[in-house]
């Protein structure tokens, strides 16, 4: 996590980027497992890893530095 990021704010704008990716997969997949499947295990591990990636938005405002 830590190449990843650099005083706290994200080095590249595709760090920023594929956390947005990665939340909006994980909500569909969340729904999909809820709803169509009706596997709560899944939808449980999915809601892990959507959270992951809010926190790390959540962490760094949403912010990247270019320099």
């Amino acid at each position: 996590m830590k190449k990843l990021f650099k005083k706290g704010e994200y080095t590249k704008k595709w760090h920023l980027y594929s956390d947005y990716v990665a939340l909006l997969c994980s909500l569909f997949l969340i729904y999909r497992n809820w709803f169509y499947e009706a596997n709560a295990i899944n939808a449980v591990i999915w809601i892990f890893l959507g959270g992951l990636s809010l926190y790390r938005l959540k962490f760094n405002d949403r912010k990247f530095n270019d320099g």
